[in-house]
Protein backbone atom coordinates (compact mmCIF):
# COMPACT_ATOMS: atom_id res chain seq x y z
CA UNK A 1 0.00 0.00 0.00
CA UNK A 2 1.45 3.89 -0.85
CA UNK A 3 -0.14 6.77 0.12
CA UNK A 4 -2.96 8.50 -1.46
CA UNK A 5 -2.03 11.61 -3.21
CA UNK A 6 -5.59 13.80 -3.31
CA UNK A 7 -4.59 15.20 -6.72
CA UNK A 8 -4.44 11.41 -8.23
CA UNK A 9 -7.37 10.28 -6.01
CA UNK A 10 -9.14 10.35 -9.18
CA UNK A 11 -7.88 10.39 -12.68
CA UNK A 12 -9.70 11.10 -16.15
CA UNK A 13 -8.41 10.61 -19.67
CA UNK A 14 -9.39 11.06 -23.03
CA UNK A 15 -11.63 8.24 -23.10
CA UNK A 16 -14.00 9.70 -20.58
CA UNK A 17 -17.22 10.61 -22.96
CA UNK A 18 -17.13 7.17 -24.32
CA UNK A 19 -16.64 5.29 -20.88
CA UNK A 20 -19.36 7.58 -19.13
CA UNK A 21 -21.73 6.63 -22.10
CA UNK A 22 -21.47 2.86 -21.90
CA UNK A 23 -22.23 3.14 -17.80
CA UNK A 24 -24.84 4.96 -18.16
CA UNK A 25 -26.50 2.23 -20.75
CA UNK A 26 -25.08 -0.55 -18.28
CA UNK A 27 -27.13 1.34 -15.79
CA UNK A 28 -29.97 2.00 -17.31
CA UNK A 29 -29.99 -1.66 -19.16
CA UNK A 30 -28.26 -3.93 -16.61
CA UNK A 31 -28.71 -2.15 -13.19
CA UNK A 32 -28.89 -5.06 -11.35
CA UNK A 33 -25.92 -6.79 -12.61
CA UNK A 34 -22.89 -3.50 -12.25
CA UNK A 35 -24.72 -2.28 -8.47
CA UNK A 36 -24.76 -4.16 -5.77
CA UNK A 37 -24.90 -2.55 -2.38
CA UNK A 38 -26.27 -3.28 1.16
CA UNK A 39 -28.76 -0.06 2.81
CA UNK A 40 -27.16 -0.34 6.02
CA UNK A 41 -23.62 0.88 3.50
CA UNK A 42 -25.84 3.51 2.53
CA UNK A 43 -24.33 6.16 5.13
CA UNK A 44 -20.92 5.10 3.68
CA UNK A 45 -21.57 5.70 0.54
CA UNK A 46 -22.93 8.77 0.83
CA UNK A 47 -19.55 9.69 2.48
CA UNK A 48 -17.98 8.98 -0.95
CA UNK A 49 -20.46 10.71 -3.02
CA UNK A 50 -19.88 13.67 -0.73
CA UNK A 51 -15.95 13.25 -1.49
CA UNK A 52 -16.36 13.35 -4.58
CA UNK A 53 -18.68 16.09 -5.15
CA UNK A 54 -16.10 18.41 -3.33
CA UNK A 55 -12.83 17.22 -4.97
CA UNK A 56 -14.26 16.64 -8.70
CA UNK A 57 -14.98 20.66 -9.55
CA UNK A 58 -11.81 21.52 -7.38
CA UNK A 59 -9.61 19.57 -9.74
CA UNK A 60 -11.53 19.37 -12.80
CA UNK A 61 -13.51 22.95 -13.10
CA UNK A 62 -14.26 22.43 -16.89
CA UNK A 63 -15.74 18.81 -16.27
CA UNK A 64 -17.71 19.66 -13.16
CA UNK A 65 -19.69 21.88 -11.03
CA UNK A 66 -21.01 21.99 -7.50
CA UNK A 67 -24.41 23.71 -7.50
CA UNK A 68 -26.67 24.60 -4.47
CA UNK A 69 -28.31 21.50 -4.74
CA UNK A 70 -25.72 19.03 -6.16
CA UNK A 71 -23.17 18.66 -8.91
CA UNK A 72 -23.26 19.13 -12.69
CA UNK A 73 -21.10 17.09 -15.30
CA UNK A 74 -20.51 19.44 -17.89
CA UNK A 75 -19.15 17.05 -19.84
CA UNK A 76 -22.03 14.18 -20.14
CA UNK A 77 -25.03 17.18 -19.25
CA UNK A 78 -26.41 15.43 -16.10
CA UNK A 79 -27.56 17.06 -13.26
CA UNK A 80 -27.75 15.75 -9.54
CA UNK A 81 -29.88 16.76 -7.07
CA UNK A 82 -29.10 15.95 -3.50
CA UNK A 83 -31.20 18.26 -1.36
CA UNK A 84 -34.29 15.97 -2.20
CA UNK A 85 -34.27 12.39 -1.30
CA UNK A 86 -32.30 10.81 -3.55
CA UNK A 87 -34.09 8.18 -5.82
CA UNK A 88 -30.58 6.96 -7.05
CA UNK A 89 -28.08 5.07 -4.93
CA UNK A 90 -25.32 7.87 -3.42
CA UNK A 91 -22.74 5.17 -5.00
CA UNK A 92 -24.37 5.23 -8.57
CA UNK A 93 -24.13 8.87 -8.35
CA UNK A 94 -20.51 8.68 -7.68
CA UNK A 95 -20.30 5.89 -10.51
CA UNK A 96 -22.00 8.52 -13.06
CA UNK A 97 -19.67 11.16 -12.31
CA UNK A 98 -16.07 8.86 -12.74
CA UNK A 99 -14.85 6.17 -14.88
CA UNK A 100 -13.38 4.17 -11.60
CA UNK A 101 -15.56 1.12 -10.85
CA UNK A 102 -16.49 2.23 -6.97
CA UNK A 103 -15.92 -0.36 -4.33
CA UNK A 104 -16.41 0.28 -1.17
CA UNK A 105 -16.35 -2.23 1.91
CA UNK A 106 -17.76 -1.73 5.50
CA UNK A 107 -17.82 -3.48 8.74
CA UNK A 108 -20.99 -4.23 10.37
CA UNK A 109 -19.91 -5.22 14.55
CA UNK A 110 -23.34 -7.41 14.03
CA UNK A 111 -22.64 -9.62 11.70
CA UNK A 112 -18.73 -9.64 11.89
CA UNK A 113 -18.97 -9.24 8.28
CA UNK A 114 -17.62 -6.89 5.81
CA UNK A 115 -20.26 -6.00 3.12
CA UNK A 116 -19.30 -4.47 -0.11
CA UNK A 117 -20.99 -1.39 -2.09
CA UNK A 118 -20.08 -2.00 -5.58
CA UNK A 119 -20.14 -0.09 -8.99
Amino acid sequence: LKTLIPDEWIEIDCHYRQHMSLKRDLFNERKNDVLMYKSMTEKGSKEVLDMLIDYLPQRFPNMFRKTKTGIDNLITGESFNLTEKLSIHPLEIGSRLVQEDLVLMQYEPIDEMYHANVC
